[in-house]
């Protein structure tokens, strides 16, 4: 989020992306966001997921911006893991787990499996089984983290999320119909997914959100958590489900496309404007990583250990 900002501060469009080419060639053509706003935060997002916020990248910002460099050093300060005084030991400690709570969770087995050659019918069916959970108690959870939360403005934000969620009105549209349409496609029943029997990893997540909900600043950490690593298990997801249905890509993944990054957008909104203040946030997001971080875990032992035998 900080980061975000700080690109948007110190470029415009054009010159963010000379500037990105210098440190990774590549990274651009993976990002279309059509604002100025979504596509820094498309970046941020990028950059996290290959390991590239470091001190080599604000050296390069500084070496770029050179009158900036007070306010480029603030930012590197508080996302890199560096000596800091003790009145901002606790913050700079807790932005330093949360980096690593989320790469270690979107660097997880389970996504190795998931892309696998081998991936088996009953792997498959049973990892959008689990999955099902937390897809369809999300809006629940939406709905009465919105009940306890007072601020107007971040009541607003959030519920554009539930409205989003739930179909903007049109139950067909909702992403637990469309995610249901996407399983069928694959060979995989209504039954077959809503019957599945959640694993102990799976209980354990749904009741973080269930506790979550009940307070405003380990809701939004829940929220932002969720959000800002959603994006990934979806594509893996989604692809996995298109290939096991001829191809076709899900109505399910391609709405996730387009709201997700509204949707980390929101978020990081709401995380900006709650009074407790970004660091409370902090420490919930990471507890909502390692219950998500449990939940990767309890698949991969099923799957992996599956289709290491050989029943792929």
């Amino acid at each position: 989020m900080r980061l975000a900002t700080l690109l948007q501060n110190l470029f415009s469009r054009h010159e963010l992306i000379r500037w990105l080419q210098t440190i990774d060639t590549d990274l651009v053509d993976t990002i279309g966001a059509p604002s100025m706003a979504e596509f820094t935060f498309e970046v941020v997002a990028a950059l996290d997921r290959r390991g590239s916020v470091r001190d080599e990248l604000f050296a390069s910002l500084a070496r770029e911006r050179p009158l900036r460099a007070d306010e480029i050093q603030e930012v590197r300060r508080l996302c890199c893991a560096t000596e800091t005084g003790p009145e901002d030991a606790d913050e700079d400690t807790a932005a330093a787990d949360g980096d690593a709570a989320r790469q270690t969770l979107l660097k997880h087995r389970m996504f190795a499996v998931l892309r696998g050659p081998r991936l088996s019918r009953d792997a498959l069916k049973f990892v959008v089984g689990q999955y099902w959970h937390p897809i369809e108690y999300f809006t629940e959870f939406l709905a009465l983290s919105l009940a306890n939360v007072r601020e107007l403005a971040l009541r607003s934000r959030m519920s554009s999320i539930l409205y989003q969620e739930l179909g903007q009105g049109d139950p067909e549209q909702a992403h637990q119909s469309l995610y249901l349409l996407a399983a069928q496609r694959a060979g995989i029943s209504a039954d077959e997914v809503c019957g599945a029997e959640p694993l102990p990893e799976t209980r354990r997540l749904l009741d973080g959100f269930r506790g979550a909900a009940r307070s405003p600043a380990r809701a939004v950490g829940y929220l932002y958590a969720t959000e800002i690593v959603d994006l990934e298990l979806v594509r893996t997801l989604g692809k996995a489900l298109a290939g096991a249905s001829g191809g076709q890509e899900s109505e399910w993944l391609k709405i996730h496309a387009r709201q997700e990054r509204e949707h980390v957008a929101v978020a990081r909104d709401a995380v900006a404007s709650l009074a407790v203040g970004p660091h409370a946030v902090d420490k919930c997001a990471i507890a909502a990583w390692r219950r998500w971080h449990g939940f990767y875990d309890g698949i991969e032992r099923v799957i992996g250990s599956g289709e290491r035998k050989g029943h792929g």
